[in-house]
């Protein structure tokens, strides 16, 4: 895994396009998830923190967020119904990340401090702690901010 981190971390080396390495971060960032996730501790600044063996079996990001039971749409129709969108990161705020070609929500975390997310990568995942666009290549690159109205 430490061989792919460093690979990840020469190719970003070799472009100084800001787009460019963040894809290939992307990139690379989905390939170690999807082998061992616990690589990813520390790699780009990201954090773990909680082991998926620590939280409910199948629990993903919107049952982390809002329980096991929560039904995804209900919360998504009352994130979009009762919160104000914007851009830009705020302490407190929910990530949603979209597709925008076919509209469709692909991932949910919370902003903390200094702008960074605290997310769970998936039934199988852990929950981290990473800057908003440092997040696998799945679940893309567009992000709304949904905080709630005052």
């Amino acid at each position: 895994m430490e061989g792919l981190k460093d690979l990840g971390a020469l190719f970003m080396k070799g472009t100084d396009d800001p787009g460019e390495k963040l894809k290939i971060a992307k990139f690379f960032l989905q390939a170690i998830s999807q082998v061992n996730q616990e690589a990813l501790n520390e790699f780009l600044g990201i954090k773990l923190l909680e082991k998926c063996s620590q939280r409910p079996e199948g629990e993903d990001c919107f049952g982390y967020l809002f329980g096991q039971d929560a039904d995804s749409k209900a919360v998504l129709v009352d994130l979009i119904s009762n919160y104000v969108i914007s851009l830009a990161p705020t302490v407190g705020a929910y990530a949603l990340y979209v597709d925008m070609i076919v509209n469709h929500p692909l991932h949910l975390g919370k902003v903390v401090g200094g702008g960074r997310v605290v997310s769970k990568w998936g039934a199988l995942g852990h929950v981290f702690e990473h800057e908003p666009l440092l997040v696998p290549a799945s679940y893309g690159s567009n992000i709304a901010y949904l905080s709630k109205k005052d």
